[in-house]
């Protein structure tokens, strides 16, 4: 038997799941997941994005475990100097 609590949850989900962009964020977050190469997964969040928001560029950045960011990926793309640059974030493993 399922408690209130429980039933509301599923109520929240089911309500949240009926926005459109939120269905097509929730589908992206399902296909990239489903990726292990990294330059697919950056393929596919940008067309995710695309089919959510009208844009007309944009970055994906990533910030390793000792808090260097580096440009991972830029529509339109990015000159390769561009992509090989890493700068300090301030962030060490992730904590300030």
């Amino acid at each position: 038997m399922e408690s209130g609590a429980i039933r509301g949850c599923h109520r929240r989900m089911s309500d949240q799941t009926q926005n459109p962009r939120l269905r097509s964020l929730l589908r992206m977050a399902r296909d990239v997941t489903a990726r292990r190469d990294l330059d697919e997964v950056l393929a596919q969040a940008f067309l995710g994005l695309r089919k959510m928001v009208n844009f007309t560029g944009g970055a994906i950045q990533l910030v390793d475990d000792d808090g260097w960011i580096a440009l991972a990926a830029a529509v339109p793309p990015a000159p390769a100097d561009v992509l090989e640059r890493e700068s300090a974030t301030g962030l060490r493993g992730g904590r300030r």
